[in-house]
């Protein structure tokens, strides 16, 4: 199975990207689900976390990758980040960096 289907990632980011033509999971670790949407935009990366130790994790690299875009480094911009707490999950929507 999938970690993310997209019938659930929440309307406010699929407003954000529109139409999603593909969405595709890179290895990753285990605090998080991890997508990559593709769509005629771009594409963008889609991250959803469970529980409230990952959901809180994920809030602070939201707060980290906004603090890093007043440098010159190179980081994914944060398009929209979403805290649904009747779920207990919380998602992010941040820009890929093809240079990964």
């Amino acid at each position: 199975m999938l970690p993310i289907q997209l019938h659930e990632i929440p309307e406010s980011i699929i407003d954000e990207v529109g139409t999603v033509s593909k969405l595709e999971f890179p290895r990753q670790g285990h605090t998080s689900d991890v997508g990559i949407l593709e769509n005629e935009q771009g594409r963008f990366i889609i991250k959803r976390t469970k529980g409230e130790q990952y959901n809180s994790w994920l809030a602070q690299e939201i707060r980290v990758l906004h603090s890093l875009q007043k440098t010159s480094l190179l980081v994914p911009s944060v398009y929209r980040f979403v805290e649904d707490k009747e779920n207990n999950q919380s998602w992010a929507l941040n820009k890929h960096l093809n240079t990964w």
